[in-house]
């Protein structure tokens, strides 16, 4: 498809959100007079009660394909069959069953039957996250200038159909299992060229997963910094570290910190204690609390070359932390934009803004729902 449809296909996305509220899920949700739940396992068990879903959206039916549970009483809602579903006016349907397959499923039957959705793991990173998107706040032009500095039409279509996924399901062409990309997460070699000499700073360590993949990755390099927020998941990180090489770990620095855009303290949902069907974000009963600093401070005058962020949805916070090297060192960037649907042209805005050179490129990188999403950037002399 040519840029120019692709483009117009965009403004209307934009323009459907709009009249839907589809912005804002939970807007989109308080708009129809009618809301059910559909998905009644391990999931909705964990959620429903938790975040309020009754009272916060007023959810009063029930739905899940195990016929054992039609027309019983869960929470004082009746459980509906899917069919029935067909029948009832002004209905959106909330999905809750994680991100199997089944979801997309269920997603490509309520678009034939023509019933409005939200997909749960979505509606709970918003609630989560607490910055829903408002209407003053949803500003087409923005979008629009984010989708002409995208460096190629692969870029452009797959934003185009992220934002319809994100935004508009009605108006997908494709889903994310068509938009998934095969390459290596953040180290993909169509959107971003290495040296021998990167010095990395990985935000979002994990147990050591991207340090793996780095490792696989480059032949060569000049340092990593990796910085983990989570207890149990930096002690994992320091153990992986401490099986490597010696002439590749003491290359490596591990910090038990947040990154973010000021030094404080930053609560977090702790992955011990979530349930295996949901981020730990998503639930609010198992917080602690961690040090935060910007980049700018905790890596001082250290040579930057390649910052990967996957935080939760605190990477537009941290890339404000980091503007000194951003201005100074223009390092390349593999940045997760899905778990806030605003950030898909709020951090790339701001990115231009700090170095106007930047040439982005978007990747999809998870093929069964809207986790993965990479904006890659690389400034044009390395």
């Amino acid at each position: 498809m040519s840029e120019s449809l692709l483009r117009e296909n965009l403004i209307h996305i934009i323009e459907r959100a709009k009249k839907t509220s589809g912005y804002c899920k939970q807007a989109m949700i308080r708009s129809h007079k009618n809301v059910c739940v559909y998905g009644l396992g391990k999931f909705f068990e964990d959620v429903f009660e938790e975040r309020n879903f009754k009272n916060r959206f007023g959810v009063n039916y029930l739905s899940d394909r195990d016929e054992n549970k039609w027309g019983k009483t869960i929470y004082g809602i009746e459980t509906v069959p899917p069919e029935t579903l067909r029948s009832i006016p002004d209905l959106v349907v909330i999905i809750l069953i994680g991100m199997g397959e089944g979801t997309v499923e269920l997603e490509e039957q309520f678009l034939r039957w023509g019933i409005p959705f939200v997909n749960g793991t979505e509606l709970l990173l918003e609630i989560a996250l607490g910055e829903p998107v408002s209407r003053e706040m949803f500003d087409e032009h923005t979008i629009l200038d984010v989708f002409d500095s995208l460096g190629s039409e692969q870029s452009k279509e797959i934003y185009t159909e992220l934002l319809a996924n994100r935004l508009t399901p009605e108006l997908r062409a494709k889903n994310y299992q068509e938009l998934y990309s095969h390459s290596s997460d953040y180290f993909d070699r169509e959107c971003l060229s290495f040296t021998d000499q990167e010095a990395f700073v990985d935000c979002g360590g994990y147990t050591g997963d991207t340090i793996e993949s780095f490792l696989k990755e480059m032949e060569a390099f000049q340092a990593i910094y990796s910085l983990e927020l989570d207890e149990d998941n930096y002690q994992k990180l320091c153990r992986y570290v401490d099986t490597l090489p010696k002439e590749i770990r003491q290359k490596i620095t591990c910090y038990r910190l947040g990154v973010w855009d000021e030094k404080t303290t930053v609560s977090y949902g702790n992955e011990t204690d979530s349930p295996q069907e949901a981020s730990s974000i998503l639930k609010t009963s198992n917080e602690k609390t961690v040090e935060a600093d910007r980049l700018d401070h905790i890596l001082e005058e250290k040579p930057v070359t390649f910052i990967k962020m996957d935080i939760e949805g605190a990477e537009l916070r941290a890339l404000k932390g980091a503007q000194r090297i951003l201005k100074e060192q223009k390092p390349k960037l593999a940045i997760c934009l899905y778990h806030k649907v605003q950030d898909f042209w709020e951090i790339p805005s701001y990115l231009k803004e700090i170095v106007p050179e930047y040439r982005f490129e978007v990747r999809h990188h998870f093929w069964l729902s809207l986790y993965g999403t990479v904006l890659y950037a690389q400034y044009p002399e390395t």
